[in-house]
């Protein structure tokens, strides 16, 4: 099965940061060490943040005021420090460590059940 499979991390930055989140995942009652924010910036653990909530590209950037692009730039470098490869996993990662305490709320217009005249 795939959960039986160990991953084969080559870069000596990818190792350490392996063991830092396997180390991490050890413990998903601990929130995650502040100043540590895993090799994050402060940014980039915003945007984080924002992807976990289920935000896209366009949200973070009107949201966070940068340019879609710079919000798309800002999760490939997340996605290369945490050593994932989608922003489901990023998101997985920041769920799994209980890195935030509270998610942004939805759109609740989003979630709310459509009423058709009739």
């Amino acid at each position: 099965m795939l959960a039986d499979v160990e991953p084969q991390v080559s870069s000596p930055v990818l190792v350490g940061r392996s063991a830092q989140l396997s180390a991490l995942a050890g413990d998903a009652d601990t929130p995650a060490p502040e100043p540590d924010r895993l090799g994050l910036t402060a940014r980039e653990f915003e945007v984080l943040r924002l992807v976990a909530a289920g935000r896209s590209h366009r949200e973070i950037a009107g949201e966070l005021f940068i340019s879609a692009k710079t919000a798309s730039v800002h999760v490939s470098n997340i996605l290369a420090k945490l050593g994932v490869t989608s922003r489901g996993e990023a998101a997985a990662t920041a769920h799994r460590l209980r890195l935030f305490d509270s998610f942004p709320p939805a759109d609740a217009g989003a979630l709310a059940p459509s009423r058709t005249a009739g």
